[in-house]
């Protein structure tokens, strides 16, 4: 839900500090790039030391991640005072800060994958497509109401959005934090930590594409 209030507002609010179509573009893609860096290496870390506090830390650098976005103006109007800056400046310091706040949100964006993980983990075989299905559900929910919120809350102000999604995302770390309990025993994180298996491989990404029941769902998801 907090993704989706404010990436239909992202370009309008780098639009009005002077970014370009080009530039406007990146910043979007930024998300994505640094979230097919980011997630292999959180989900290896949740085998490792367990899923709640690695979907903790995602959910924290969400939630520090939109409270940076919302802050960019403020922020860079500060150090405008702070250092002397030209106007000029000051849009491109607000531009580099939204574009950082993406980056460290994409960075720690491995939630889904570590929440799927979780769903697997206290799932059976029988009811393991249920839980993943619920997940789907949700994320597709949120890009449903996400927009038309982030839309209405966007008549306060580009950043009154982002100040939502970041206690959104709160409220979230606060749940996971009081009411999710850890879902790998000891044993299984210690047998998965003696796993010598890359945390990234894109040979393993390739072949998984030129899988003929995989290949397909990859291909539909790109």
């Amino acid at each position: 839900l907090g993704f989706g209030l404010i990436l239909p507002l992202l370009p309008f609010y780098a639009e009005q500090y002077g970014a370009g179509k080009i530039l406007i573009g990146l910043l979007v893609a930024s998300y994505a790039a640094a979230q097919f860096l980011g997630a292999p290496v959180l989900g290896r870390l949740s085998d490792i030391h367990g899923r709640r506090p690695i979907l903790l830390l995602s959910i924290a650098g969400t939630a520090a991640g939109f409270v940076l976005l919302g802050a960019a103006v403020p922020l860079a109007h500060w150090i405008e005072g702070v250092f002397g800056l030209q106007t000029a400046m000051t849009n491109a310091l607000v531009v580099g800060i939204l574009f950082f706040s993406r980056i460290l949100d994409g960075l720690t964006g491995g939630n889904i994958s570590v929440a799927q993980a979780y769903i697997t983990d206290i799932t059976t075989r029988e009811t393991r497509a249920k839980g993943l299905g619920l997940i789907g559900a949700a994320f597709g929910l949120g890009f449903i109401i996400g927009p038309a919120a982030g839309g209405l809350l966007s008549n306060f102000g580009f950043a009154v959005p982002a100040y939502a999604a970041a206690a959104l995302a709160t409220l979230n770390l606060t749940a996971v934090f009081f009411f999710l309990s850890e879902s790998l025993s000891e044993e299984r994180r210690q047998e998965l930590a003696r796993s010598d298996r890359p945390t990234f491989n894109f040979k393993s990404l390739v072949t998984a594409f030129r899988l003929p029941d995989v290949g397909p769902l990859f291909h539909t998801r790109f």
